[in-house]
């Protein structure tokens, strides 16, 4: 029985339709209160990437909640923090020694964004504080996210809020502009990046921020942009990349 307020109502076109209502959740599947069973694409990218009702995750967080269900980070270590942390250090090769958890990936870019101010503050390079992201992107809602988030139409009611910072095209290879191979359009974007970097300013760019996961032409651009003169000096002097999986 539905209730006259809209817990959603806020969010959506006056006199649509109400979204159904979820009652229960089975691996990859939403049933609503009907029983309808519903293929789960609507979750967000990774969000229930290991299905609904996983009995193994359900068991794990039932455990540590009948432990102990917080422990403030600033007094308290624990040992489920530093197990999580060696298993990442050991799947990344040993590349990285400590890591810093969030609630999630908006969190987490502006958590990166002030480490990167934070970083430049130390240095004394008050001036280093332009991020350059890739247009299309998403980096997430929160207003700080929103200033690297390459979607005007999502961003565009907020721009008097927020800052505007420096965007090159991403080489989104699904559709490539007329006239040019994937290849072709990768180099084109890697070229972008270091005519942004030199009109911005290596001296004033705190860091970059992008997709990695979202084309696999990416990485390639990534490694193509590293041999520039422009973006040498930039990963020289910044030693910082914020990326976003989702």
């Amino acid at each position: 029985m539905r209730t006259g307020l809209g817990v959603q109502h806020f969010i959506s076109p006056m006199n649509s339709r109400p979204f159904p209502r979820a009652a229960k959740g089975e691996g990859v599947y939403i049933f609503d209160d009907n029983g309808k069973r519903y293929l789960d694409g609507s979750s967000g990218a990774v969000v229930s990437s290991l299905g609904h009702g996983n009995r193994r995750v359900g068991e794990a967080i039932k455990r540590q909640v009948d432990a102990i269900s917080f422990a403030y980070a600033r007094s308290w270590e624990n040992r489920p923090d530093e197990a999580l942390v060696e298993m990442l250090g050991e799947r990344c090769g040993g590349a990285f020694d400590s890591a810093f958890f969030l609630n999630g990936g908006s969190d987490a870019i502006e958590a990166a964004m002030k480490f990167a101010r934070q970083l430049a503050m130390a240095r004394g390079e008050a001036g280093r504080w332009k991020i350059i992201s890739r247009l299309p992107s998403y980096h997430g809602a929160t207003f700080g996210a929103l200033t690297i988030t390459g979607d005007p139409v999502f961003s565009s009611m907020f721009e008097p809020m927020i800052v505007k910072m420096p965007k090159v095209p991403a080489p989104m290879v699904y559709r490539t502009p007329a006239g040019m191979t994937p290849d072709e359009y990768v180099d084109y974007c890697a070229d972008a990046l270091e005519e942004k970097i030199i009109a911005e300013g290596p001296n004033r760019c705190s860091h970059s921020s992008l997709s990695p996961l979202a084309e696999r032409h990416q990485a390639r651009s990534f490694r193509q942009a590293v041999i520039t003169s422009a973006f040498a000096r930039f990963v020289r002097d910044t030693a910082f990349f914020s990326s976003s999986t989702r």
